[in-house]
């Protein structure tokens, strides 16, 4: 009996770091999105609430029946739905061996199919209840009804055979299903108070992230998640025109004149934001804040981007022209090695200021923007 339980969860920890993976860039945007900061905390429970989610639903389907016809598999003269509310209290007064009045006979309850099942119904959602009120801050009443939303969801699947993967019920639907299960989403809501002894609330860690932002500025994994988005975006408009020029050699003129209207034209046309900065609630200002002058972005963007993909561009280059001299070769990876370590060196003795040498050369830097809703 206990593999019926372990295998679905094994199966979640398998499926889960690619789930994951997937939600990165979606989690981090949110969190900068909806508060202007990163909450640690809340990226840990958000990634837990969607691994226990994975579990709960593979405990629910799991495991799968070897065909998909359930009708020749189990026959048509079987039940496949039981609506008679409380049948399985009536299941457990029936087959437990408990005597009321003997205190040491209610431990024969731990060994009962019945009883087991109806508490494994109430602890299924209890996390359930504990994550939509610390996680989402939501009320007693809208947590009661998600969670009956979420085990109509389970039972449905069950009901419909995994909505018609197979062509009949392989578990049986169950009214006290329903009704256990929103139970336990209830008594997971009553447990948050005492689980926020063990835990701090989301509420004092954004109020100390807020403060910390708004003093230090811009962290640099929220510069880099940025400059990701900007990127991807930027890629794929050099990558569509490359599809329609279609002409060797002017590569790098196309990503030079994209980077110049991205990093440099958009920027100046909306005071200081491009698609990543503006989706992680990040602006480019002057030192004294105010909006960038064309010629500083154009400043930073060419300091910064002449140095990483210039230099590096003209020295591969070069090392593919010279192959065979080993003079030069060896010189440029020399000098090629010299200018990436010297980024390197310089990205992480600018970790604590936040500025780098992009930014000094411009006076150019990244603001934070105050997010609209707040915790």
């Amino acid at each position: 009996m206990l593999s019926a339980y372990t295998m679905p969860i094994q199966t979640a920890f398998l499926f889960f770091p690619a789930i994951a993976a997937v939600l990165v860039l979606p989690v981090y945007i949110y969190q900068y999105r909806k508060f202007g900061f990163m909450n640690m905390w809340r990226l840990a429970a958000i990634y837990a609430f969607v691994l226990y989610l994975m579990c709960a639903y593979f405990l629910v389907i799991l495991p799968l029946p070897p065909t998909r016809d359930i009708i020749s598999l189990l026959g048509t003269h079987r039940q496949t739905y039981d609506l008679v509310p409380f049948s399985s209290i009536m299941d457990i007064i029936r087959e437990t061996q408990v005597v009321p009045s003997r205190p040491s006979t209610y431990l024969h309850l731990l060994r009962e199919r019945a009883f087991l099942q109806v508490a494994f119904n109430l602890l299924l959602t209890v996390p359930f209840g504990m994550f939509l009120r610390y996680l989402f801050r939501l009320k007693l009443g809208a947590t009661t009804l998600i969670t009956f939303c979420l085990t109509l969801f389970f039972e449905t699947s069950q009901l419909t055979g995994l909505f018609g993967i197979y062509n009949a019920p392989y578990r049986l639907f169950s009214v006290d299903d329903l009704m256990q299960n929103t139970l336990g989403g209830m008594l997971g809501y009553a447990l948050v108070p005492a689980l926020l002894w063990f835990i701090p609330s989301l509420d004092s860690v954004d109020t100390k992230k807020r403060s910390e932002v708004m003093t230090r500025g811009v962290g640099v994994l929220r510069r880099c998640v940025a400059l990701l988005i900007d990127w991807v975006v930027l890629d794929l408009g050099i990558g569509f025109v490359n599809g329609i020029v279609r002409v060797n050699g002017v590569h790098w003129l196309i990503t030079a004149v994209g980077i110049a209207l991205y990093f440099v034209l958009l920027p100046y046309t909306t005071r200081g934001y491009a698609l990543g900065k503006w989706l992680v609630r990040v602006r480019l200002v002057s030192a004294d804040g105010s909006a960038p002058t064309l010629r500083a972005l154009a400043v930073r963007a060419g300091v910064f981007y002449g140095t990483v993909l210039g230099i590096n561009g003209v020295l591969s280059t070069a090392m593919n022209l010279n192959s065979e001299n080993a003079l030069v070769l060896v010189g440029c990876l020399l000098f090629f090695a010299l200018v990436n370590l010297l980024l390197v060196v310089n990205f992480i003795a600018n970790i604590r200021s936040r500025s780098f040498f992009h930014d000094r050369v411009s006076g150019v830097v990244n603001s934070p923007v105050q997010a609209v809703s707040q915790p």
